[in-house]
């Protein structure tokens, strides 16, 4: 596969540094402030008619053009937890139609739409159930999570799951790892068995990217990754029946909203969280502006696995004197970083 874009723009750190800065921020277009727009041969006062024009043939081809539901329909299957053509066998294919980048990357989305509900139904068969936001509602348009409940019906040890920002829903590290590599790497399954060997009673999958429904408004209680987050901690997760430790892994801008939620209810994080995992997480403390407490307790209860030449979880020079401790993830792909570092979180949270 090549050209796809779907998670965020990456930047590198030297050789045994670490850096946390934002690297999952939008890019902004537009003149600078002060600036006119300046007419060349008459071109600006054609703009309403340029525009209009183009926003028809835009409607246009979302009318005409429709793609298939099922990956079967793509004519992709998986094997063994790789994403094989069902004809011969072989990996995906980003460029379908020659030529035409924009078409091939529109297609490349509706499967990852597609597959994003395979992944919902795989967290299903390992004995998640999806939650509603609000949790009091039926299940239907809001925004939702997944969670796994102890069969005691006791859940005091739990394990939090939190994905980066971009296109990736709830189960997801990184589309393009799923496509490209296998569920593995690509997903929280790894993390969702783990946890259950090592005797977690919960797992909870946060679904922090799935803010507006299909007419593009905001979904109730779930407008942002960080009010997501904040509604499944005090509506939810505090409330699981004998909840006494909480760990949490937390991927890039997950890693954000950790920060967030650790600031907002700082008491209960204290009295409950054991572990932090980030993974390249761009949590950015004085960026945030997070309070000296808040970042003196994380100091103590969490560890950044970041990409890096290093060996994996060789111990890693913060560029930040007031940072998280941080190891090396073993890989240069900031997308890979959850699924390489695994073995070293769950140590490090038996250790906590």
């Amino acid at each position: 596969m090549t050209g796809a874009k779907d998670e965020e723009s990456m930047t590198g750190a030297k050789d045994g540094e670490c850096m946390t800065g934002a690297k999952d921020e939008d890019p902004m277009t537009g003149a600078k402030d002060g600036e006119e727009e300046k007419s060349v041969d008459g071109v600006k006062d054609n703009i309403p008619a340029v525009t209009e024009e183009l926003k028809e043939k835009s409607a246009h081809r979302k009318r005409v053009e429709t793609f298939p539901t099922t990956m079967e329909g793509f004519g992709y299957q998986f094997n063994e937890g790789q994403l094989i053509q069902i004809e011969g066998g072989g990996p995906f294919v980003f460029e379908v139609r020659k030529g035409d980048r924009a078409y091939n990357q529109r297609h490349y989305e509706a499967l990852g739409e597609v597959i994003t509900g395979h992944v919902y139904q795989l967290l299903e068969a390992e004995g998640l159930r999806r939650i509603p936001i609000p949790v009091d509602r039926e299940a239907g348009d809001g925004s939702f999570f997944f969670s796994s409940e102890g069969a005691s019906g006791c859940s005091a040890k739990v394990l939090v799951l939190i994905h980066g920002s971009g296109v990736v829903r709830a189960g997801q590290w990184a589309r393009r790892l799923i496509i490209n590599d296998c569920l593995d790497s690509g997903t929280q399954l790894p993390f969702i068995r783990r946890a259950k060997a090592e005797g977690y009673d919960a797992v909870v999958v946060l679904n922090t990217n799935h803010n507006k429904d299909s007419e593009g408004g905001f979904l109730e209680m779930s407008e942002s990754p960080e009010r997501h987050a904040e509604y499944v901690w005090t509506k939810y997760i505090t409330q699981l029946p004998g909840v006494k430790r909480i760990d949490i892994v937390a991927h890039s801008y997950g890693g954000l909203v950790t920060v967030v939620m650790a600031g907002r209810f700082y008491e209960a994080f204290k009295r409950l969280v054991c572990g932090i995992a980030f993974t390249d997480s761009v949590h950015g403390f004085e960026l945030h502006h997070s309070p000296k407490k808040v970042r003196k307790w994380m100091k103590q209860h969490s560890v950044n696995w970041v990409t890096s030449r290093l060996p994996l979880n060789a111990p890693l020079h913060s560029t930040n004197a007031g940072d998280v401790a941080c190891r090396s993830a073993g890989t240069e792909k900031h997308e890979e970083t959850s699924y390489k570092a695994i073995e070293h979180i769950f140590t490090y949270f038996k250790e906590k």
